[in-house]
């Protein structure tokens, strides 16, 4: 079979995706460990079975819903590509607003520090890090797979020698930093926050493909926040600020979580569908 014969049948079956024949080429170059735009200049191109074996399982998981980057094992993020695998979160477009607010908060300083409490694949903070390069950052994760991830991640992005991932939970993050140091200038977070009861709720893809324990929360998507509240104080240097990530009508929510834990809040930033999906805060 050639690659145009194979790309033509496959567009047929993807009927939901909005760049079928796009997805279909994209589908059988990773089949085929090839580039997309060799099967862009090259249609005429004989497959070999083994690979129309291998291009055919993936098209089958692309139509039943799984989402692209999951079966080609990446995703763009801030103009980066970053591997995801099964214990991380699947970066979303909405996410880079975390990016632009933390880049804003740390624009005078000259060597910021920034953790990032549940790095999933390390895109929040490795984008941050590739924009500063004067930057050092810390993410944690409770997931061992994810903080691999993300130090995979930093290794191809060539930011390894600027960025540390730790797993364990939140509250440790301080105990793997030495004495003395003064704190974190910027603290970014996109916690979990959908609630298993009332709350944001996850497309069907999402609910299916992402991991339970970078989506839920709680009964109210609240619960991680309540966390993040009481510990991030112990972690902020003097004048720092937070960087946190929510769902859909979470705002006022949250932010009375921060402020009762002693925070004002700063900023409320749309994503790109003009929702509130960005809040800062600073301590009072």
């Amino acid at each position: 079979m050639i690659a145009d014969t194979w790309i033509r049948a496959a567009v047929a079956r993807l009927n939901d995706v909005e760049r079928p024949r796009a997805e279909a080429r994209l589908l059988l170059a990773h089949a085929m460990r090839v580039p997309s735009e060799h099967l862009f200049s090259h249609p005429e191109i004989e497959i070999p079975n083994e690979f129309v074996i291998i291009a055919e399982d993936f098209l089958r998981r692309r139509a039943n819903g799984e989402p692209l980057s999951r079966i080609l094992g990446y995703r763009e993020f801030w103009s980066l590509v970053f591997a995801i695998g099964q214990e991380v979160l699947d970066p979303r477009p909405d996410t880079e607003i975390l990016v632009e607010a933390g880049l804003d908060a740390i624009a005078g300083l000259q060597t910021p520090y920034i953790l990032d409490l549940g790095t999933g694949s390390g895109c929040i903070l490795l984008a941050l890090l590739s924009e500063r390069k004067s930057a050092l950052g810390l993410g944690l994760d409770r997931s061992k797979g994810a903080c691999k991830n993300a130090l995979l991640n930093s290794q191809r992005l060539g930011l390894s020698n600027r960025a540390q991932f730790v797993c364990g939970d939140w509250a440790e993050a301080f105990s793997n930093i030495g004495n003395g140091f003064p704190g974190f200038d910027l603290v970014v977070s996109n916690p979990p926050y959908v609630g298993t009861v009332n709350g944001p709720r996850p497309d069907k893809a999402t609910e299916q493909f992402d991991p339970p324990s970078a989506l839920y929360a709680g009964p109210d998507g609240l619960d991680a926040y309540g966390e993040l509240a009481l510990q991030i104080p112990a972690l902020l240097a003097p004048g720092g600020v937070v960087v946190i990530e929510i769902g859909e009508g979470q705002s006022a929510a949250v932010t009375k979580l921060f402020e009762q834990a002693g925070f004002i809040r700063q900023r409320e930033l749309n994503d790109i569908g003009n929702r509130v999906r960005c809040l800062t805060f600073k301590l009072a």
